[in-house]
């Protein structure tokens, strides 16, 4: 058995002293669900509270890391990993986070392209995605929304940044170059570069 001496609130958690050791961080949440108070405890009620607090706390953790920012499942665990918590709290408080749409592989890739689209080719964007642990699935079908206009007018607005206004055959290599290494494809990259050589007026059209 374990006698639990006092429960004393410290900043937004709680320090809890059982046996002459203070366990701190503790969530007034994990005590109101295991009935903590002051007196005696078996040791594997003890040690069920503070897996009920690492629940909470890491509970807490991922939904502010999610408010700030959207993370796919991949980017969520790891978190939860470095910060040390427990892998049923881990397991428990993503699947919470799924349940209620914070978490959603589906709808980052969709936002992720949406927004990356803008400045990064497909086959950028899908390399992207497949490192932060989106699944192929996710990727082709948000990926599948692209059409050749959007990549056209993406390659174009990238080339204009590199390409000079009269450009020599190493200029324009540079800029092929340039443009692959977003993930533009070697046909749109072509087709941009064209465009601004035979109209050079472009160059001040394209944001």
């Amino acid at each position: 058995m374990l006698n639990i001496e006092s429960i004393k609130k410290k900043g937004k958690y709680y320090a809890v002293t059982a046996d002459g050791e203070e366990y701190r961080g503790i969530t007034a949440d994990a005590i109101a669900e295991c009935k903590i108070k002051c007196g005696e405890i078996s040791e594997e009620a003890f040690d069920g509270f503070l897996s009920v607090n690492d629940y909470f706390r890491a509970k807490q953790y991922l939904f502010d890391m999610l408010a700030r920012k959207p993370r796919t499942l991949k980017e969520a665990e790891r978190k939860l990993r470095e910060k040390k918590f427990l892998p049923e709290s881990i397991r428990k408080s993503v699947a919470l986070a799924t349940e209620y749409g914070y978490l959603s592989d589906e709808r980052y890739a969709e936002d992720y392209v949406e927004t990356g689209s803008r400045s990064k080719g497909a086959y950028r964007l899908r390399a992207e995605l497949r490192k932060k642990g989106v699944s192929a699935e996710h990727i082709e079908r948000a990926l599948g929304e692209l059409t050749r206009e959007d990549e056209d007018e993406c390659a174009l607005r990238l080339a204009t940044k590199k390409l000079k206004r009269e450009p020599d055959e190493k200029d324009i290599e540079r800029t092929l170059r340039y443009l692959a290494a977003r993930g533009i494809s070697y046909d749109a990259a072509k087709r941009a570069v064209r465009a601004l050589v035979d109209n050079p007026e472009l160059f001040d059209e394209v944001f």
